[in-house]
């Protein structure tokens, strides 16, 4: 049986809403979330199943991290 985690979350204003929606749908934060699921073990097909993300996609967020490296 999978057990899920309930957080805590703040009430905030409508501004900070539309806000924070901005910066969930901002690529840099999607490929930001990538990276960081797939260096903590999710495997590229887990991440497609659960974002929808194509794989090429996927790979290509993943490349960039060694384009970066000298």
């Amino acid at each position: 049986m999978q057990t899920s985690m309930i957080s805590v979350m703040r009430v905030v204003t409508v501004p900070e809403a539309e806000q924070l929606l901005i910066e969930l749908t901002t690529k840099k934060t999607r490929d930001d979330v990538v990276r960081c699921a797939h260096a903590s073990g999710v495997s590229k097909a887990r991440i497609h199943e659960l974002t929808g993300l194509a794989r090429d996609t996927i790979n290509r967020i993943l490349a960039k991290d060694h384009d970066d490296d000298p």
